[in-house]
């Protein structure tokens, strides 16, 4: 198995455990008598938490190590799949007539390439990788 096929299945991992944490987070949210884009952005960090864990010391391991760069490209990177994210719910929502739970489910599987794209080739990439280019 390729060593990208390999990353690509610990990301889908941790980001099913992400979904289940932002999903439950919402739902609890949205029972307790949140608005949904509140309790989006809510539900939506406690998974991007776990996510920066799981992917940094378990999926993108060999290219973690640069603290200092990391954080800030993987807080930018989430904020960009926030957006998307909250502008989908919002939207779809807004205009249709099915569920807000699954309309946020369809926007969170809507975000899943930004993060993959930004997690593999911005944040977490090797400083090695750079200088050699």
């Amino acid at each position: 198995m390729s060593s990208n096929l390999k990353q690509w299945i610990k990301f889908g991992i941790v980001g099913l455990l992400n979904t289940g944490i932002d999903l439950g987070t919402f739902t609890l949210l949205i029972t307790g008598g949140f608005p949904a884009i509140p309790a989006q952005i809510i539900s939506y960090s406690c998974g991007v938490l776990n996510s920066y864990v799981l992917n940094s010391r378990w999926t993108f391991r060999e290219e973690s190590g640069h603290k200092q760069q990391e954080i800030p490209r993987f807080i930018l990177i989430n904020l960009a799949a926030l957006a998307v994210s909250s502008l989908l719910l919002k939207l779809m929502y807004g205009r249709s007539g099915i569920s807000l739970i699954l309309c946020k489910l369809a926007a969170t599987a809507a975000s899943l390439l930004i993060n993959y794209a930004g997690s593999r080739y911005f944040v977490f990439t090797r400083q090695i990788k750079r200088e050699k280019e």
